[in-house]
């Protein structure tokens, strides 16, 4: 019974990868009718040459998406260590054992990586949805996580905040159809969410006395930035035209993006685990 109650996470994180996989494989031996996505209309997408009779249109961009379902399911299996543990100290951190937030934040991590997946391997309109839907949802999480834990608010509070936004978020992006509206949405968010931590660090290393219960360890935080944002400056420097842009190689910049993301995602996890009362 103890192995089932650590792997269940884990189960359920797979069991989501399966159905959107048979799902996948499904439209795709189709022929993958439907919309392209914007980015199709003028360039190839990031560089990467794509094969429009295939079953997985951009390859290296697609398989490294793996690297954030790996994320994700590792962060699921991590939270099932200890399911019954009972420590006052432990679950004075919602990020340690199964809760609705740690619970959320890895499956929304797999989420990153399925959406991406099917957006590249795709190229249509709904998997684009799909993509960008996903890190902002992200986003959205890890903003709203944070002022809840800061203010000592309840889970209510923090359904309160994030349900309305994802679903305003969704219809945003569906109605706009531009990826444009999505990068804004996520710049908007990831740099509220930032600053935000950056100020709480700052605050914490400056005064014993002010939030010290809400200490979290900095450099987890330091190396997840880091990450993103050198994975990110590589993504720029391979997009069509640019210095490192290769269509015909399996070392992609834009690959190097989802495989930077993926070490952000499990980073930050690992700093929102850190926090001690």
């Amino acid at each position: 019974m103890g192995n089932f109650s650590r792997m269940r996470w884990v189960a359920i994180g797979l069991g989501y990868c399966i159905l959107w996989g048979i799902l996948y494989l499904i439209m795709g031996l189709q022929g993958w009718k439907g919309e392209l996505g914007g980015c199709t209309l003028a360039e190839p997408c990031f560089c990467e040459n794509i094969v429009m009779n295939a079953l997985i249109r951009e390859k290296s961009q697609t398989w490294s998406n793996l690297g954030l379902i790996l994320s994700g399911l590792g962060i699921l299996f991590w939270i099932g260590k200890f399911p019954n543990e009972s420590s006052s100290k432990t679950h004075q951190n919602p990020m340690t054992h199964p809760t609705l937030y740690s619970v959320l934040y890895g499956m929304l991590t797999i989420n990153i990586g399925i959406g991406s997946f099917w957006f590249h391997g795709s190229l249509l309109r709904y998997a684009e949805f799909m993509d960008t839907f996903a890190m902002n949802l992200y986003i959205t999480f890890f903003l709203y996580y944070n002022l809840v834990r800061l203010t000592k608010k309840s889970e209510r509070i923090f359904l309160f905040l994030f349900l309305p936004t994802a679903v305003s978020v969704g219809i945003t992006e569906w109605i706009v159809n531009d990826a444009r509206i999505s990068v804004w949405i996520f710049s908007i968010f990831a740099g509220i969410g930032m600053a935000w931590e950056a100020i709480i660090q700052i605050l914490m290393h400056t005064s014993k006395n002010h939030l010290y219960w809400i200490y979290r360890d900095w450099k987890w935080f330091v190396i997840g930035i880091g990450s993103f944002f050198l994975s990110f400056l590589i993504w720029n420097l391979s997009l069509p035209g640019a210095a490192l842009c290769n269509p015909n190689t399996w070392i992609q910049g834009h690959s190097f993006w989802h495989l930077g993301v993926a070490v952000s995602t499990f980073s930050l996890y690992i700093y929102t685990r850190s926090e001690k009362m």
